[in-house]
């Protein structure tokens, strides 16, 4: 009877340590932890769209930024009015907070935000991401780095942010995401061209 007992404890406790395992390796599974990774993926694909759209622009932007920038499509100029609250934030994916051409190339400086959803009907909420950037263009138009930036405290309040009773408003830094930190032409190859039966063909050699 006592060999019956403690094979019967030595079972249980085994279960409780398997059991333990396993909730402490899938830690890393749970909500908290997929929305944040869901939040950073999603702001991440945010910065390299703006490093997309910008290198379409880049030589404009190295020679004379103030009239290339509203060429960019996507970026919402916002530097007026964080100075003058009575003034509109047109719409954008990216919004502008400061521009400047140095000697080290021409630096816009960039804000963006995503939403976040979990749960359900009753149950629903949902988390803002928002990330500060800089898009440092080469003097050159060759390439273009993306660096950490600061947008201050004031700066949400200035663009329309407001307080959340659905979830939280995150301040998520650069350095907290995987993405690509510089970009040159060998990340912009041209496609290969294609030619079409029965159309014209503009592709070397016919």
């Amino acid at each position: 009877m006592k060999k019956v007992t403690k094979a019967r404890l030595a079972g249980v406790a085994a279960i409780v340590l398997v059991a333990a395992g396993v909730i402490s390796g899938c830690s890393w599974i749970s909500p908290e932890a997929q929305m944040d990774r869901q939040l950073k993926s999603e702001l991440a694909d945010m910065v390299e769209g703006a490093q997309d759209a910008t290198w379409q622009f880049r030589g404009e932007l190295a020679a004379d930024p103030e009239a290339a920038i509203p060429e960019v499509g996507g970026i919402a100029d916002a530097r007026a009015a964080l100075s003058d609250p009575t003034l509109e934030i047109p719409p954008g994916i990216w919004t502008l907070i400061d521009l400047a051409k140095t000697d080290e190339g021409t630096a816009l400086t960039l804000t963006t935000k995503v939403d976040v959803t979990r749960g359900g009907g009753f149950f629903i909420s949902s988390d803002e991401g928002r990330v500060c950037f800089v898009l440092l263009v080469s003097p050159d138009g060759s390439r273009i780095d993306t660096l950490p930036a600061d947008c201050g405290d004031a700066v949400g309040p200035a663009l329309g942010d407001e307080v959340r009773d659905d979830g939280e408003s995150i301040e998520v830094y650069l350095d907290e995401l995987d993405l690509r930190r510089s970009v040159d032409g060998s990340d912009y190859r041209p496609l290969p061209c294609q030619c079409h039966s029965g159309g014209d063909c503009d592709c070397p050699g016919g």
